[in-house]
């Protein structure tokens, strides 16, 4: 293997409480006096300047540092998150014209922030939003236009209200911390490249989005094609095994067949096959169609982290605090989940070395889970093919109308980095 395996600097994952906790009233004074949040990272990268006199041009300056952005000459032309894509007017109108929902959402969004500004905006939403960017950019600050597409992002509805909850100050936060779960995650998977070179398989979108969104040294997508530099870690996307319906079998289905199309591309390309997916319990549903398909084709399982149990006891239920037990067979597939262990149900009936070991930040299920048009959406139609029924919702930003999920992307890369010697 040519690929070279990245070395993580566990410095750059702050603990939780150990940053963003200056309070210096001087400081939040000037930010409102430019009417800007006084949030705590921004108060916190004011500070790190040391200078007493803030004015806008210091306040953009710590904005750039803090968000690790070089500020462009036209930000209104060019914006802050190049490598997201951006959507022609046309296609933005039709967007929100074959989308009620959409409209309805980014009107009280818009006309949200225009009454803390006490602004008028035209009552077409493209217009009212440019009106709106481009006077948060020459009138208040870089932050507050930088921030309003997630702003708005962070009101998006979620299918059930119980099910996230958070004491993030905003949603830029919210990724702050999700990100610390990406980096942890891509940690464990180079552990396990060490034994061999693997092919990670991305069960449904999330997942996808949150590893993809930015890649470390070593890490490819699969396209089908031979990789010239082989490295150690493939991603295999396109596959989607429900949660929701864990009492059915995978035997015979399309997703069961997609399971087995992604472990023998894995054989193929001699790699070993790790199945990833995301949930806030001991392991995700879907994990157990996958234990009961493999123990019916005879397929060997391996657990990984929390997931694994430290017995062979029978497979246990979805919300079980136990872990899931290995089976012997051909081929060999790895489970991983990397997401903390969160549920409350779950939680207190762990033992205390699970709990110290997988109850980490953030204590909550991944943000872009269930939320009405943070994503593209699939279901299975009456043949069980999975097909899209919702796309992502579009929202204003520097730059440029983008879909949700692209600016969701670019804005959790931001606070992915790798070290790769």
């Amino acid at each position: 293997m040519n690929g070279m395996i990245p070395v993580f600097d566990p410095a750059s994952d702050p603990a939780p409480g150990t940053i963003f906790t200056e309070t210096d009233s001087t400081i939040r004074e000037a930010l409102s006096a430019h009417r800007t949040r006084p949030t705590p990272e921004r108060v916190c990268a004011l500070a790190s300047l040391g200078i007493a006199a803030i004015d806008r041009s210091v306040i953009d300056h710590a904005f750039a540092a803090c968000e690790s952005v070089c500020i462009p000459s036209d930000p209104l032309r060019s914006g802050f998150d190049p490598a997201c894509p951006r959507l022609p007017p046309e296609m933005v109108q039709s967007s929100l014209e074959n989308n009620p929902e959409n409209r309805r959402w980014l009107a009280r969004a818009l006309t949200r922030k225009a009454e803390q500004l006490g602004l008028g905006l035209s009552e077409d939403p493209l217009k009212a939003a440019d009106q709106l960017l481009t006077y948060l950019v020459q009138e208040v600050s870089l932050w507050e236009t930088d921030a309003f597409p997630l702003e708005a992002m962070a009101t998006l509805p979620n299918r059930y209200g119980w099910t996230f909850s958070t004491d993030a100050w905003s949603l830029r936060e919210q990724l702050r911390r999700e990100a610390r779960v990406v980096r942890r995650a891509w940690r464990d998977i180079f552990h396990m490249a060490e034994a061999g070179p693997l092919l990670v398989i991305l069960n449904e979108s999330a997942p996808t989005d949150y590893m993809t969104c930015s890649m470390p040294p070593g890490a490819a997508i699969w396209d089908g094609r031979p990789q010239p530099d082989d490295p150690p870690v493939l991603l295999y996307t396109g596959l989607k095994i429900a949660s929701s319906e864990h009492r059915d079998s995978l035997a015979g289905t399309p997703e069961g067949d997609g399971l087995a199309q992604a472990v023998g591309v894995a054989r193929a390309l001699r790699r070993r096959p790790v199945l990833l997916d995301f949930s806030r319990r001991r392991f995700p549903r879907s994990f157990l169609r996958v234990c009961r398909f493999a123990r019916q084709a005879g397929w060997r399982i391996r657990p990984f982290g929390k997931v694994r149990g430290r017995t062979r006891e029978k497979l246990p239920e979805p919300k079980s605090p136990r872990g899931l037990p290995p089976l012997s067979g051909d081929p060999v597939l790895h489970l991983y989940d990397p997401w903390p262990i969160s549920d409350p149900e779950i939680v207190r009936n762990l033992d205390h070395q699970t709990r110290a070991a997988y109850c980490k930040s953030p204590p909550t299920k991944p943000w872009q889970d269930d939320r009405v048009g943070a994503r593209a959406e699939l279901e299975a139609d009456s043949d069980g093919v999975y097909r899209p029924v919702s796309d992502p919702w579009v929202v204003p930003a520097l730059g440029g109308w983008a879909r949700t999920d692209d600016l969701f992307k670019s804005r959790l890369a931001r606070f992915l980095s790798f070290d790769p010697s």
